[in-house]
């Protein structure tokens, strides 16, 4: 029983079920993406009307919270306004939901700020566990301010009017490094996409340039350089084997 406890020592978490909010809570600082789109198309965004003669990336007078649902596997998330977010999920807990997301956005987003690093824009998503009570508590749920969540801007690159280098720069990267770019854009197409993913591989110097990309980031959000090894394969083996013993030689 000791000899099981050590092993899952230090490399174990513990874990909670809990039932998701059916949407993903979605902040924007600035006019990028699926809301530069709606607001090309209708003049708003989610339907919040924004003053006219704004620009592609432009930076909103405030953040503003613009709800998507949740979408399964396949399926497409769609933007929506705090009118249908309300029929989902109730007045009281769209309230907190736009509450909470926009101070936890604003206080991430000047921390970045003032690193030189520009949060465009991020989503967040809530759920609810049960307490031993019986009582049900809302909680944050999945990653937070990531590049898989985030579009993240250099600030000097912004200023001399690059937006690319984010995860929008990845995405470009992707599609142009693909047989039919339409696979990896098209929902309707899971299956191929599922396929493609099974034998494709990116080109080491485009891996090496997002990760160049966000190391770089990073660095400047922890105040220190991130150094990458040069063999991380073996650098990860060589700590299962010393750390826990887990390498069969």
């Amino acid at each position: 029983e000791n000899e099981d406890l050590e092993i899952l020592e230090s490399r174990s978490i513990v874990v909670r079920k809990l039932k998701a909010l059916p949407i993903e809570a979605v902040i924007r600082g600035y006019l990028i993406g699926s809301g530069w789109k709606d607001y090309q198309a209708a003049g708003e965004v989610c339907g919040m009307s924004l003053q006219s003669g704004l620009q592609q990336a432009q930076k909103l007078p405030r953040p503003i919270f613009t709800p998507a649902t949740k979408a399964g596997v396949g399926e497409h998330d769609e933007n929506i306004d705090f009118e249908k977010t309300v029929k989902l999920i109730g007045h009281d807990l769209a309230e907190q939901v736009r509450y909470v997301s926009l101070k936890i956005y604003s206080e991430a987003a000047e921390y970045a700020r003032k690193r030189n690093i520009i949060i465009a824009d991020t989503k967040f998503e809530f759920g609810y566990v049960s307490e031993i009570d019986g009582t049900e508590k809302l909680i944050y749920i999945d990653e937070v301010g990531t590049p898989d969540s985030s579009r993240i801007w250099d600030g000097p690159a912004f200023r001399d009017g690059k937006v690319e280098n984010s995860k929008e720069g990845f995405r470009q990267l992707l599609i142009k490094n693909v047989p039919d770019s339409d696979v990896l854009l098209n929902k309707d197409r899971m299956d191929e996409r599922f396929k493609l993913a099974e034998g494709y591989k990116l080109p080491v110097d485009v891996m090496m340039n997002v990760s160049d990309t966000y190391t770089g980031i990073a660095s400047k959000i922890i105040g220190k350089e991130i150094v990458i090894p040069e063999d991380p394969r073996a650098e990860v083996i060589e700590l299962l084997d010393k750390e826990y013993g887990l390498i069969v030689k």
